[in-house]
Formats: structure tokens, sequence, C-alpha cells
């Protein structure tokens, strides 16, 4: 789409941003920092989502016995999310609990970037069906235009 215009360009980004919101909604994500950071962009010619960097760990998982998340980050996350540890333990002892349980159980996929792509996908169709349809009425009306005048 070469002649796209700046507001259709806002519509679309507002309209993939929406969807990709919901759909992360469906999935229990709703008030999270990944549905605050998802980030749709247009450049040449290209539709890029951005989110968070764990988005692809949600959407894959992670299967047992990989490289372990470091108890730093889980503890950072755990007071982030104010989760507190039981009286008896640490933040660290918690964040290593965790960090194991991932390692030998992993986790779970969620798999929700194949319905954003469709709806998206889906979006994008519409959008660009539209301004076709435009260039090809504008394009019947300059012809007939022309072989009305030289009649």
């Amino acid at each position: 789409m070469p002649d796209i215009t700046v507001e259709v360009t806002k519509n679309i980004l507002d309209e993939l941003r929406v969807a990709s919101n919901l759909i992360l909604m469906t999935y229990k994500l709703g008030d999270t920092d990944l549905i605050r950071s998802i980030e749709w962009r247009y450049k040449d010619n290209l539709w890029v989502l951005w989110a968070n960097d764990y988005f692809k760990y949600l959407n894959d998982g992670r299967r047992p016995s990989a490289k372990k998340i470091p108890v730093h980050i889980l503890v950072s996350w755990l007071k982030k999310k104010n989760i507190q540890p039981r009286t008896n333990i640490t933040y660290n002892q918690l964040a290593f609990a965790i960090q194991n349980s991932i390692y030998k159980v992993g986790i779970q996929p969620r798999r929700f970037v194949d319905p954003i792509i469709r709806v998206s996908l889906d979006i994008l169709s519409e959008y660009i069906a539209e301004d076709l349809s435009w260039q090809i009425v504008n394009q019947i009306a300059a012809d007939l235009t022309i072989t009305i005048g030289k009649n």
C-alpha cells in the first residue's frame, strides 16, 4: 500500500492494538505489563508487533530442563507483583523454588500469537480491499470521463 495516508495508518495501528489486547484478555493477560507493552508499528511497508521480551515465552512456553531463569530476575518479579514469601522463607528462597519448578516442569504455552495473526490479517485485508476498491472506482471514473469526452 504505497499511498497509505497517515490517518489511515493511525486507524489501522489503533485497530490492531485493540484487537491484540482483546485476544490477550481472553488468555487472562488483561491487566499485565505484557498487554501494556503491546505496540504496533508501520515502517517500510511492514506491520510489526512490539511487546515485552517475555511475550515469546508466554506464547511458546518453556520446555523443562531449559536454561534456568536468574534468581534476581524472579526476585524483582515477585516484588513488582507484590508477592510476599511466607514468614519462614526469604525472597531468594522463594525465587529459587520457582526457578527450580520452571526448570523441572517448564511453562505451558498459551498460544495466543496465532489468533493475533489471524485477526491482524483480517483487519489489514479489509483495509487493503477497501483501498483497492477505491483505486479501481477512481480509475473507472477517469476512463469513463476520457471516453465520454471523446464523443
